[in-house]
Parts: structure tokens; sequence; C-alpha cells
């Protein structure tokens, strides 16, 4: 396995455990339990992965590739393009990431943040009350 196919393995991990352990966590937090410091460890070690993800996708585009034979050359195309490869990788891995922990509680979207942060309550009466004054 190449170094390509190792850092997309660890992606689709890394993904795969936001959706389950950062979503279920944030999850938590939107509903407004208190976290536990036991759930720390599991968001640590997705956090951890992330970083290790990030890690191994730099080892791949600084890496040599492989030819048919067995034998390593040099990687085509210039360092720019390699290097502008591997940071539009890291972009995505991080977005999809992000994406995983976020989707699964999509739907405390149209609560918290339409109910709650988007509510414009009236300032001002449109009729004056005498018994407001003072």
């Amino acid at each position: 396995m190449g170094p390509g196919t190792i850092a997309l393995v660890s992606w689709i991990i890394t993904i795969l455990l936001s959706a389950g352990i950062l979503g279920g966590f944030l999850g938590r937090r939107v509903e407004g339990q208190l976290f536990v410091t036991a759930e720390l460890v599991p968001v640590g070690l997705n956090l951890l992965l992330l970083v290790v993800s990030l890690w191994l996708t730099t080892r791949w585009v600084r890496s040599s590739s492989a030819s048919t034979d067995g034998t390593l050359r040099p990687q085509s195309g210039s360092g720019r393009r390699r290097f502008l490869l591997g940071g539009l990788a890291a972009a995505a891995g991080i977005a999809s990431t992000a994406a995983g922990a976020i989707l699964p509680n999509r739907r405390w979207i149209s609560v918290s943040i339409q109910k709650i942060f988007l509510v414009h309550p009236m300032y001002k009466a449109e009729v004056f009350r005498d018994e407001w004054a003072g």
C-alpha cells in the first residue's frame, strides 16, 4: 500500500469517527447536556487522528511514487502542483471531517439558529402607554 492509499484510508477513518464521536458529542452539547471528562478522551483521539491524517497527506505529497516494476522514481509534476494538490487534499479532509461532525446535528439548525439566534424581537412598542413611564 502506497502513501496515498494510507492517507486516503486515514481520512476515511477520520471522517467516519468524526460523524460518530464528534457528531454525538456536539449533539449532546446542543441538547444542553454538560460534558463529562471521560467524553474528552474519544474527542481528543479523533482530533489526534485528524492531525495524523494531515501528516500522512503531507507525507504522501512529498513522497516518491513507485513505478510499475517496484522501483522508486521521483514524483512527476512541479513542486507547486504537488503543494497545491496536498493543500487541496488537506482542505477537503478538514472540511469533510467538520461536515461529518455537523451533519448528524443538522435538524437542530431550525431550532437553535432560526428560532434562537435569528429572532429579532420588537424593541419599541407602536403605542406608548402611560403606565410604562418612569
